[in-house]
């Protein structure tokens, strides 16, 4: 396994003096996987990243696109039901949830990653979703967002359709998931009248010529829009 972990520091935009350090982390694959035990290893991946980028005084890190539990056929398997945004102290049903949280509580910083969830349907059906969640430097989520544009590997999941955006004390951030960027809504629709200075892009995108880029692409979208985008990615180079 060869993973990289990236911390940036970025200074906001539109204005605004509250330069921080965010940690993003890339992987060329899923730590592990294909393992009853995948969650729960990748998990200690995650807790030694958030351990390193404490060291350096990130106030935020990101994790990538599907990696706790990689792209899966079934996801009841690895699925988790989520609270609602302000709960604290989950339930141990919920270790995942509550990993995440502690070590966000201990470390000091915000912590994001994405997995996947499982809700009640309308139907009296289990709906399964790709979600990021946001936990703050005190342990609470602060932010869902349900994934909007799904690609093809994704039939099994439901679309999200509500934008997500959570405040810090050094900068608005809006949450975004590896094919929304390429559609209206979310991408632009989260940045309307919502003082968002960072977007936060947890993907699993391997590149392919010629428009197909990523970093042609993320570069271009911050750039475009003025605001700090803090991509992590799962690619395959």
């Amino acid at each position: 396994m060869f993973c990289v972990i990236g911390v940036i520091v970025c200074c906001l935009m539109h204005g605004s003096s509250a330069d921080y350090i965010g940690a993003v982390v890339e992987y060329n694959h899923v730590p592990s996987e294909n393992s009853s035990l995948t969650v729960e290893e990748n998990l200690e991946h995650y807790l030694y990243q958030i351990s390193q980028a404490s060291v350096f005084g990130a106030q935020i890190i990101v994790f990538p696109e599907y990696g706790l539990t990689g792209l899966v056929q079934q996801p009841d398997d690895y699925a988790v039901w989520i609270p609602d945004v302000g709960t604290e102290g989950f339930l141990s049903e919920a270790y995942v949830l509550l990993t995440l949280s502690n070590a966000a509580i201990e470390r000091r910083l915000y912590v994001v990653a994405n997995l996947l969830e499982k809700a009640n349907g309308t139907n009296n059906n289990t709906l399964y979703y790709n979600t990021n969640v946001v936990f703050a430097d005190n342990g609470t989520l602060v932010a869902k967002y349900r994934k909007i544009n799904l690609n093809e590997g994704e039939s099994s999941l439901t679309p999200g359709n509500a934008t997500s955006i959570f405040v810090t004390s050094f900068g608005t951030f809006a949450l975004v998931t590896g094919t929304d960027i390429w559609f209206s809504h979310p991408s632009q629709s989260v940045l309307v009248n919502n003082g968002v200075t960072d977007v936060i892009f947890p993907t699993a995108w391997n590149s392919t010529f010629p428009f197909q880029m990523s970093l042609s692409v993320q570069v271009g979208y911050a750039l475009a829009n003025r605001v700090n985008l803090l991509a992590a990615n799962i690619n395959n180079p």
